[in-house]
């Protein structure tokens, strides 16, 4: 059975696992409406592969009501929802990544997020009433209406987000071939394990800053999560922008996306324009801001051997990490997005693995 991690986000959905033989990242957005959307691309049915996942739009049925993902919508805002992660929205769009993998008609296992506050109670309990109320919504019915196909989740697992991270630092996972066969075992990073860690996850919608101290035990004191995230930073690049450029017109996120990794925004195929001047003192406010509201939640960064930003907004701010945090280790994985995502998929995939022997 194929096992997937799966970062289902506010800003977009992130998975990871080893799909056709191969371990790949994969990525969609988490845009969706209810209704069926009728608009379709001339390029649909015709034979001709189109590799971008952000301008596929797909329609499916859950529990017979109707939700289409992809491209549905085109502005930044979205609303911070605690319950988004138990929504038939976010069904939708976790589906929706399942089919553009190619899984239709196939059983798969999963580990899917959650932001690290929602996960664990204030005392460090897990919130089982919380978990198993997702764990109801992904176990409806669920048909793409291209096609009538189905990807039937068989095993659904549940992780908080940036636990997943720090175990994807942590935790290696190494094959080797012995008489009874190709045998998969985890390997912990040394290192890692006797360090004290900061995963800070920096999302679309919330961070979360998560706190392990030497031997991985998390410290719930100083762990936890704040709504701030791209969607806040995006939103405000796109008012500061229509107002400086008198735009009318809705660009998408993702061209202010890209204009905060570059400074520049592409208004159209010909024009380009320099926002550099705008981006700039936006990004440090914003770094300011998680920064010290992170400060608050951790009780400081005295005593933190390895401050590791990971997500999708992380590369907002790469330069200005770069720049600031002098006093500790600064460690940047390699593809942060997919931090979480892989986390899950090691965790899942070793947990699958052990039962087999």
């Amino acid at each position: 059975m194929i096992i997937l991690g799966i970062d289902d986000g506010n800003f977009s959905c992130k998975s990871f696992g080893r799909v056709r033989g191969e371990e790949i990242g994969f990525t969609v957005p988490s845009l969706v409406r209810k209704g069926i959307v009728t608009s379709r691309s001339v390029l649909e049915n015709s034979g001709v592969f189109n590799a971008d996942a952000n301008s596929i739009t797909s329609t499916y049925l859950i529990d017979g009501d109707a939700f289409s993902t992809g491209d549905v919508k085109s502005d930044s805002k979205r609303a911070d929802d605690r319950n988004y992660s138990n929504s038939k929205e976010n069904v939708a769009v976790v589906h929706n990544i399942l089919h553009q993998l190619g899984l239709g008609g196939q059983d798969v296992s999963v580990m899917t997020g959650m932001p690290f506050q929602y996960y664990y109670k204030p005392n460090g309990e897990v919130n089982r009433e919380f978990i198993d109320k997702k764990k109801s919504a992904f176990a409806a019915s669920v048909v793409n209406t291209k096609d009538d196909s189905v990807v039937t989740i068989a095993k659904h697992a549940v992780m908080a987000q940036g636990e997943a991270a720090y175990y994807d630092l942590l935790i290696d996972i190494q094959t080797e071939r012995t008489s009874k066969g190709m045998v998969s075992h985890g390997v912990t990073n040394q290192e890692i394990l006797n360090s004290n860690v900061l995963i800070l996850d920096i999302g679309g919608g919330t961070t979360d800053p998560v706190y392990v101290k030497r031997g991985a035990t998390i410290d719930h004191q100083r762990s936890g999560t704040f709504e701030h995230g791209g969607y806040k930073i995006i939103s405000e690049l796109e008012d500061l922008v229509k107002v400086e450029l008198g735009l009318s017109v809705e660009l998408g996120r993702t061209r202010y996306q890209e204009a905060l990794l570059t400074g520049h925004l592409q208004i159209n195929a010909k024009r380009k324009v320099d926002v550099s001047e705008i981006v700039e003192p936006l990004l440090e406010k914003h770094f300011e801001i998680i920064m010290e509201k992170t400060k608050a939640v951790v009780n400081g960064f005295d005593d933190i051997d390895i401050i590791a930003p990971i997500g999708g907004t992380t590369e907002f701010f790469r330069a200005l990490f770069e720049k600031h945090i002098v006093d500790n280790e600064l460690r940047f994985v390699n593809e942060p997005i997919f931090a979480n995502p892989r986390g899950m998929y090691k965790r899942m995939f070793l947990v699958s693995s052990a039962k087999k022997k």
